[in-house]
């Protein structure tokens, strides 16, 4: 297995504009920083892989990934996201990939045990294993297993898309089910979620 995990990461200053109406713009600076150091910290202690490579423009970026000692590569205009990891799923096959594992930067709730369900998944291949968002319509994570070219079409309904685009591939198709890999926020509606959720835990740890 020589399996790499990419991070496109938007940017820590600028990132989730679309909660301005509940968080300020240093609030949303704080959340996007601890968002991407919890991710990064859970590769570290997990360490199924064989490479981390994060792709960004952001400079902050830049040094957190690099802090930790993964790999940087630098985002170059126009920005998308789906050019960023292209390039970086062609950078990670240089280095010797032979399966990807995209991760957005905003999963509060990942955790070593969310990300070895995906590996579960991850059998009989050539396969994908994808991992929609709440309300299964966006993707939340994505396994390729073998690297091989796959058309990469994250932002509206990519869920469906990327099945089809499987399909056309004829790859395998893993649906994994995960609430700790389902919440990412997105809206103003998500970060109401993830605050009953962390008042319900601390409540349940007698906090």
């Amino acid at each position: 297995m020589a399996l790499w995990v990419i991070i496109p990461v938007k940017s820590i200053h600028n990132g989730k504009s679309r909660l301005a109406g509940v968080l300020s713009s240093e609030q949303r600076e704080k959340l996007n920083t601890s968002m991407l150091t919890n991710l990064l910290e859970t590769l570290r202690e997990w360490q199924e892989f064989s490479g981390v490579m994060v792709t960004s423009h952001d400079e902050a970026v830049r040094e957190l990934t690099l802090s930790f000692g993964f790999e940087f590569l630098e985002e170059h205009a126009p920005f998308s996201l789906n050019k960023a990891v292209s390039s970086a799923c062609r950078k990670c096959y240089e280095k010797g990939a032979t399966e990807v594992l995209i991760l957005p930067a905003d999963l509060p709730l990942i955790n070593k045990k969310a990300l070895q369900s995906i590996l579960q998944d991850n059998t009989e291949p050539p396969v994908v294993v994808i991992t929609p968002d709440r309300r299964k319509e966006g993707t939340n994570s994505l396994l390729i297993n073998p690297l091989n070219g796959f058309n990469f079409q994250f932002g509206q309904n990519s869920f469906i898309i990327h099945q089809q685009n499987a399909i056309a591939r004829n790859y395998r198709i893993a649906i994994n089910l995960n609430p700790e890999m389902e919440l990412d926020l997105d809206f103003p509606e998500d970060w109401d979620l993830y605050q009953e959720l962390i008042l319900t835990n601390n409540i349940q740890n007698g906090g």
